[in-house]
């Protein structure tokens, strides 16, 4: 694209917003721009707004990198809106409301635009973080959502390590705690900014800082005013997108059936501009500037915009004089329509984060306009390759093939006449060739796993690395070894014979044990809260692994080594235990995504049960007390579907985490039926064995039926990885 820059409309801690026009049609579109070397944040709101078409969401136009004045520039095209924000649009209204605000028309109008903008974005996993007045751009086809340089997929704000992002006064109770910021964060936000389109003000306006307004919004009971020259309908919405609780809070698919919000016609030409003279855009959400990242609050030295910021906050801005200085970026000009910008400002903070409460931040510009005319060539985006989108949570579908196979070889086991009494009837109908044949599937399917993965070791090794080093990826780096010592346990007899059983044993044991040195290692040489930091649901997975190389010992003799493993895994599940089963409650503090991994919680006792049994010889009181803990922990969470209503509203991987561990389950209720006589012990191995063959065959189908889906670019798990490495585009001079 060859294209002109413009003046420069506004400017950030290291990006700018620039008018610019295509020298061939003409078209005028808005360039948001940053030094290549500290773009990180504007290419994640490349990535984002690049796969992202929706009416209500602001169009992305490109993106590419220009050499001007010596300097490689990062540049971010976008939609140019002539309307400016929500925020120009309520300071028109002067009061039509009612309220301070717009009038209550209007208000449904813009707030079923804003929702299905939000729809979208949820749909694809996305969280906004940062909605508010501000980050509504208002176009001549309506509102739309702009500025996602604090978005973030929803599996990147699911543990207590992220970041929390967006404004304070606009944050949920739960994001100003620092537990989660989901979907029902942006619902809360979406709330706030109704209460400003209403009232004219900014929630929370009563507040003397944002600190205070901070602890005030997560720790009390209190909610957001709201306004009682409201109708009815806009009351029940309100309150709707208010709950303090994230899980009674209606998302954006619920509210736009609300009969607030049912479709309405409205002029959007109709919007004007305001007083250019009056810096709204800044000045009157300048005390709750958006903020990346949450570690510390720092204090910035006293100037003459305090003062002002700080009469605003308290709801005294009738008494302010808005005098011009030149302490003010001119953030949007009002001169003339051809100069409005259609995105505003990204501040882009340091590591650490800074409640901003004066304006210190803004940086001045002079009136000087800054014309620079560039031949730009934007970039082709390669399309990725399987290796760059395989992860080694892929080896969730082997490991569940796994214990398939080796559930089987149980059961054909006791028919062979162990056990004549265990429900004959259904051992009598399995064929005796399934066995083998799903053995022989599960040996094929992790054979072809891990070749892929050892090309992308050799070809991608920074994305392995960055796995290894990412405290949700290492759990997964020990499916693959869990796999293969399964597959070496549940292989058929006339192979085992032929195979150095041993030393396959010592071949895949070794990794597992390297792999808890590094996790045993972080904990014994870093901070006290390490574990707590970094627990996640997915960590059990280690446990899971210590437990199968101790069976595995165990059946080749080694029994001291089998205790020792067995005790590593049996002291570490305790300590997730207590960790992270009290987070359950509420359901608010781990991610839709990550929800399938609550299974683990019931999968690490059985499979625990099963490796006393191996180790002791008999299926003794203690294997029966790990059994029966799984047995309660499965019931717990079947008695809750609602926990995991969301996680099944889209086809993912993460779903075969469902069936190894309901395995797991059934091959410790066939030991415990093995042992005990009677009725009971039996009818519950045949309701486990049924329930996992039949989530087995179900991922199965379902696999197969969404293949093309499999290996998604957007795969939650590789956002670590994908945010690890910014792309890099090599300047076209």
């Amino acid at each position: 694209m060859d294209w002109t820059r413009g003046r420069t409309v506004g400017r950030g801690s290291t990006a700018i917003v620039s008018i610019a026009s295509d020298n061939r049609t003409g078209e005028v579109f808005a360039v948001k721009s940053a030094k290549l070397s500290n773009s990180e944040a504007l290419q994640r709101e490349e990535r984002m707004l690049s796969k992202l078409v929706c009416p209500q969401i602001v169009a992305y136009k490109g993106c590419n990198i220009s050499s001007e004045n010596g300097k490689l520039l990062y540049n971010l095209f976008l939609e140019y809106a002539p309307g400016g924000t929500l925020n120009d649009a309520i300071c028109k209204s002067g009061g039509g409301g009612g309220g301070g605000g717009m009038e209550e028309g209007r208000i449904r109008s813009y707030a079923r635009a804003i929702l299905v903008g939000l729809e979208y974005l949820h749909s694809n996993g996305i969280v906004h973080c940062d909605i508010k007045g501000q980050n509504v751009l208002i176009t001549n086809d309506g509102p739309k959502i702009a500025d996602l340089g604090c978005a973030r997929r929803v599996d990147e704000v699911s543990t207590s390590t992220a970041p929390i992002s967006g404004t304070p006064v606009y944050m949920a109770p739960e994001v100003a705690r620092g537990e989660q910021q989901g979907f029902s964060a942006d619902v809360w936000a979406l709330g706030c900014t109704v209460i400003e389109m209403a009232t004219g003000r900014a929630p929370w306006a009563d507040a003397s800082n944002p600190v205070s307004a901070l602890y005030k919004i997560g720790f009390s009971s209190d909610g957001p005013e709201i306004p009682k020259f409201m109708s009815k309908q806009g009351k029940d919405f309100l309150s709707k997108c208010l709950k303090r609780n994230p899980a009674e809070r209606f998302t954006a698919s619920e509210l736009l059936k609300h009969e607030f919000v049912k479709e309405e016609k409205f002029p959007w030409k109709e919007i004007e501009t305001c007083n250019p003279e009056t810096p709204t855009s800044v000045l009157d959400q300048g005390i709750w500037s958006s903020i990346e990242t949450w570690n510390s609050i720092q204090k910035r030295s006293a100037n003459s915009a305090r003062e002002r910021i700080r009469k605003v906050s308290e709801g005294n801005s009738e008494m302010i004089s808005w005098e011009w200085d030149e302490t003010w970026t001119t953030v949007r000009s009002n001169e003339s329509k051809e100069h409005r910008v259609s995105s505003e400002v990204e501040y882009n903070n340091p590591p650490v984060l800074e409640v901003v409460i004066d304006a210190s931040i803004i940086t001045t510009t002079t009136s000087k306009e800054e014309n620079y005319s560039q031949s730009i060539q934007i970039s082709n985006q390669t399309q990725p390759s399987i290796l760059t989108r395989l992860h080694a949570g892929y080896f969730r579908i082997s490991l569940s093939l796994a214990t398939q196979a080796l559930l089987w070889k149980i059961l054909s086991e006791r028919k062979s006449g162990k056990s004549p009494d265990i429900c004959p009837a259904l051992l009598c109908m399995l064929p005796s060739t399934a066995f083998l044949l799903l053995w022989c599937l599960a040996l094929f399917t992790q054979t072809l796993l891990s070749l892929l993965y050892i090309l992308k070791f050799l070809f991608h090794f920074h994305m392995v690395k960055t796995e290894f080093l990412h405290h949700v990826g290492l759990n997964y780096l020990y499916a693959p070894w869990i796999s293969y010592l399964l597959l070496l346990q549940s292989a058929p007899k006339t192979l085992l014979n032929t195979v150095p059983n041993s030393v396959l044993c010592w071949v895949f044991s070794v990794p597992v044990v390297l792999l808890d040195i590094k996790i045993y290692g972080q904990w014994f040489t870093t901070q006290k809260r390490f574990l707590s930091i970094f627990a996640n649901p997915t960590s059990q997975i280690s446990v899971i692994a210590n437990f199968v190389v101790a069976r595995a010992a165990a059946q080749m003799g080694w029994k001291e080594s089998a205790i020792c493993m067995f005790s590593l895994g049996l002291a570490h599940y305790m300590v997730l235990f207590i960790t992270l089963y009290q987070r359950l409650s509420g359901c608010s503090n781990f991610p839709c995504i990550l929800r399938p991994t609550f299974f683990l919680f019931f999968a690490a006792p059985s499979i625990g049960s099963l490796t006393w049994y191996s180790i002791s010889g008999a299926f003794d009181i203690t294997s029966k007390m790990l059994f029966f803990l799984s047995l309660f922990l499965f019931i717990s969470l079947a008695c809750r579907p609602v926990l995991f209503k969301k996680s099944m509203r889209k086809f993912n991987v993460a779903w075969w985490a469902y069936s190894f561990t309901s395995t797991f389950l059934a091959l410790a209720s066939v030991e415990y039926a093995q042992e005990v006589k009677g009725r009971a012990a039996p009818g519950i191995m045949l309701v486990l064995s049924s329930l996992s063959v039949l989530v087995f065959l179900g991922l199965t189908l379902l696999t197969a039926a969404n293949a093309n889906k499999l290996l998604r670019e957007d795969d939650p798990v590789l956002s670590f990885v994908n945010n690890s490495k910014s792309r890099t585009i090599a300047a076209q001079k």
